[in-house]
């Protein structure tokens, strides 16, 4: 009780002390701190709290993979890569190739962050990036066939967030549509019953067959893309930094797919609930972040338009 009177004493005070400079009363007291811009319209980066920060994209990067994309949001930064390889398709789906997803937050990208051990948050992050993708079928998995049940591609796709400063699931999601669309499948030939493409020492044994011989650029059917609102006291907070992130009482990630639908919603629990009417907010707010995120694909890497406004 002495404690949270002492805080409430420092927040009514006219101005921080002398002795108390920001950055110490940032750390020393976030919700007082953080309170004050709030107080004044404003958020501790600038913005208004419905506003998101500044996109983009980076395309090919990475130059040794089959495709890449860097995106930020922000300071938020994820490198996309994928690298492709020959496999023997599965045998209930010997038609398809396979996406594995795996999501690498750099030891260097946040404070909370350890060298070396593979985080709850990234497992978390590659999770829901795949659920994502595969809610909307957004890549066709059977152009991924190179001889039906003997051999298919199989599509890693590596994102490393470098920077963490919040909503690193949309700057993933963005960086994984980017690097998927880049994607050129490469070309394979058959001789004398081996399967090879790039050189020799990727050659694969099969059986003689029909399949693809030329380079062809992966085709994405579609795009998932998403957008994160965060809640408090009242107050909704659009792609929230690393430091709100903490202090948030709830948030919601909504994804949706270019017919303008919800494939994905995520809320990851808080001291709050959301009733219908923020639901249906968090929904709306998706979609104006979906339209300014997809514009970002059409002028960077030649996306079709939306259909839909």
């Amino acid at each position: 009780m002495a404690s949270n009177a002492a805080e409430a004493n420092v927040l009514a005070s006219a101005e921080v002390p002398e002795a108390l400079e920001a950055e110490a009363f940032r750390t020393i007291y976030p919700k007082q701190f953080f309170q004050r811009f709030l107080d004044g319209g404003f958020r501790p980066d600038g913005r208004e709290t419905a506003a998101w920060r500044d996109a983009s994209l980076g395309a090919r990067v990475a130059a040794n993979a089959d495709g890449s994309c860097l995106s930020k949001l922000g300071n938020t930064s994820v490198l996309a890569g994928v690298k492709l390889e020959v496999m023997v398709p599965d045998v209930d789906l010997p038609d398809r190739g396979k996406l594995v997803v795996h999501v690498n937050m750099a030891g260097t990208c946040s404070s909370e962050t350890r060298p070396g051990k593979t985080s709850d948050k990234a497992q978390d992050v590659a999770a829901d990036v795949v659920s994502a993708i595969n809610a909307c079928d957004a890549v066709d998995l059977t152009q991924m066939c190179i001889v039906k049940g003997q051999a298919a591609w199989v599509a890693y796709l590596d994102l490393y967030c470098l920077e963490d400063d919040g909503s690193v699931f949309d700057a993933s999601l963005l960086a994984a549509m980017g690097a998927l669309h880049l994607t050129e499948l490469p070309a394979v030939r058959l001789d004398k019953g081996m399967v090879s493409y790039a050189t020799d020492e990727d050659a694969m044994e099969v059986d003689e067959g029909s399949f693809r011989t030329s380079q062809c650029r992966l085709k994405v059917d579609d795009v998932v893309l998403s957008g994160t609102v965060g809640f408090y006291h009242g107050h909704k907070l659009f792609d929230p930094t690393h430091e709100e992130e903490l202090l948030l009482e709830s948030s919601a990630t909504v994804a949706l797919n270019e017919a303008g639908k919800v494939v994905f919603f995520r809320v990851p629990g808080g001291s709050i609930e959301l009733d219908e009417v923020d639901v249906l907010g968090c929904i709306e707010a998706a979609r104006r972040r979906y339209r300014a995120l997809h514009a970002l694909l059409e002028t960077d890497l030649g996306r079709p338009p939306l259909q839909w406004e």
